[in-house]
């Protein structure tokens, strides 16, 4: 049997959004851009129940939804090796008919869909990991691997930071470094292609001034800047373009450990 192959198909315009998968972010934008894109999301999953969280509101710029705002999210499955044409819809984000009401034209409207996922992979370890607990001993503990991992980064020391993600598991820490196919792999081919580009440079942060958050249902924790947004990303000289890179710890062995 091949593995199965999960992703996200996100289609939005007019609107803001935020969206998550067992309670772990995957894809945000306020905005209300524009977009028509697809994830793959056998990262964020477990075998069995899984939850996809949106919640959706009026785009940054405008006070209430417009009459072109559309949203969708849709996750698919199929076998690894199959064609994209062959996926199957196994689960969608369904909200009320927020246009044509007038109560909800201004409203934050959340939405919970349930699915399942069959995945031939050990058990992430973040689901197995013991809830997180944001006192004074957790935070200076992430704040300390935040400053060790970014030092790593930007002094582009490899061996750093594998030695920063070495919970053996073939979804998580395991593939930034260890194929197990081009997609699960984006971030880890991308921080490689970080390394080789000389334009590229990691943005200084103040990381005690950042803010940690609890995510996946208190088990994983995670560095916000003032946006709420990641504070690792790289900066591209040349092209302007800037790269975030979403970090998580959890507990492994008593230790917090850099898993995603």
């Amino acid at each position: 049997m091949n593995q199965i192959y999960y992703s996200l198909q996100v289609d939005a315009i007019s609107a803001g959004y935020d969206i998550r998968i067992n309670d772990i972010p995957v894809y945000a934008d306020p905005n209300g851009n524009p977009v028509s894109v697809e994830f793959p999301i056998n990262h964020f999953l477990i075998t069995g129940l899984n939850i996809l969280q949106v919640s959706i509101s009026p785009a940054k710029h405008e006070t209430e939804f417009v009459n072109h705002s559309l949203t969708e999210f849709k996750i698919y499955s199929r076998e690894i090796s199959d064609l994209t044409v062959n996926r199957k819809l196994i689960a969608s984000a369904k909200f009320p008919d927020y246009i044509n009401n007038e109560k909800l034209k201004k409203a934050v409207i959340p939405s919970k869909t349930e699915f399942t996922a069959s995945l031939l992979l050990d058990t992430p370890v973040w689901s197995t990991a013991p809830v997180l607990k944001l006192n004074e001993e957790t935070i200076n503990e992430a704040l300390g691997i935040y400053k060790e991992f970014f030092n790593a980064l930007k002094s582009k020391n490899l061996d750093a930071i594998l030695k920063l993600t070495q919970i053996k598991n073939k979804v998580f820490a395991d593939c930034f470094y260890t194929s197990l196919n081009n997609n699960v792999n984006r971030v880890r081919d991308s921080i490689k292609g970080e390394f080789d580009d000389s334009f590229n440079h990691l943005t200084d942060f103040d990381i005690q001034k950042k803010i940690p958050e609890l995510h996946a249902f208190g088990k994983l924790v995670s560095i916000k800047n003032d946006e709420g947004r990641s504070p690792l990303y790289f900066y591209n000289s040349e092209t302007g373009i800037s790269t975030e890179y979403e970090i998580y710890l959890c507990r492994k062995d008593k230790k917090l450990t850099i898993v995603l």
